[in-house]
C-alpha cells in the first residue's frame, strides 16, 4: 500500500481535530505503581480512552460481524447498515 502524504482539507479540519483528540472525550485509567524487581524504580500504567475512536470501531466491527445459526461469523461486508445503541457500544450495565 503506498502512503500519501495530502493535507487535511479545510472543511474537514474541524472533524478530524475532534476525531484525533476530542476535548472532554478522552479518559485515563491510571493504575498503582508498581515496583520494578531488584531496582528502586516504579511503573504506573496509564491507559488512555478515545471515546470516538472506540465508538467508530466497534461501528465498523458491528457492521461486519453477524450472529447466525453458525454463531458469530465475519460477513466480510463493511458496508451494512448498523443499528447500535449507546448503552451498547459502552458496554453499560443498564444496556439490555
Amino acid at each position: 500500500m503506498e502512503l500519501s502524504f495530502d493535507e487535511i482539507p479545510e472543511d474537514l479540519w474541524d472533524d478530524w481535530v475532534w476525531l484525533v483528540s476530542p476535548a472532554g472525550l478522552i479518559r485515563a485509567v491510571e493504575e498503582e505503581s508498581q515496583p520494578i524487581l531488584s531496582s528502586s524504580y516504579q511503573v504506573t500504567s496509564i491507559y488512555t480512552i478515545n471515546l470516538p475512536k472506540m465508538v467508530l470501531f466497534d461501528l465498523v466491527w458491528s457492521s461486519r460481524l453477524e450472529v447466525g445459526e453458525d454463531g458469530v461469523v465475519d460477513a466480510m461486508d463493511l458496508h451494512r447498515t448498523v443499528d447500535r445503541d449507546p448503552d451498547l457500544i459502552l458496554d453499560s450495565p443498564t444496556s439490555c
